[in-house]
């Protein structure tokens, strides 16, 4: 009998945000695993948990709150010099949140999906602000 592993959906959006930073990625698919994904870049290694959450999660706070043992977790993994280790969170209300974990704390990053999302509200704007357009934003 083949055992049957249940994945989560945001992981499949956490490895389609990382191919879009061009990532090497590589799933970890172990039941007691702290850390969901491996992102292999040129220049560093970046362990990844994800995490879904009904709750809202607006920040690092909130995030402490709800998810203090899967921090716990990757805070125990070996050193952060040798390489990175990060918390993905999607909430609906407020859309994914990425924080670095270090021994002391989290840290707020940004990924190419905030970036994209703020890329496309400022061409909308400079779109707006185009002759012809009328009103500004």
């Amino acid at each position: 009998m083949t055992r049957h592993v249940h994945i989560n959906p945001v992981i499949y959006e956490a490895q389609r945000i990382l191919a879009g930073e061009c990532a090497m990625i590589f799933r970890i698919v172990a039941k007691n695993s702290p850390v969901d994904l491996i992102a292999l870049y040129p220049d560093r290694i970046t362990l990844i948990r994800v995490i879904r959450s009904r709750y809202t999660i607006a920040d690092a706070t909130a995030a402490v709150r709800k998810c203090l043992a899967a921090i716990r977790a990757l805070q125990a993994i070996g050193n952060p010099v040798i390489y990175e280790k990060e918390i993905w969170i999607f909430s609906r209300p407020c859309g994914w949140r990425f924080y670095r974990v270090f021994p002391g704390g989290l840290w707020a990053v940004k990924h190419a999906a905030e970036r994209a999302d703020a890329e496309e509200i400022v061409d909308l704007k400079n779109a707006m602000e185009q002759p012809g357009c009328g009103k500004t934003l």
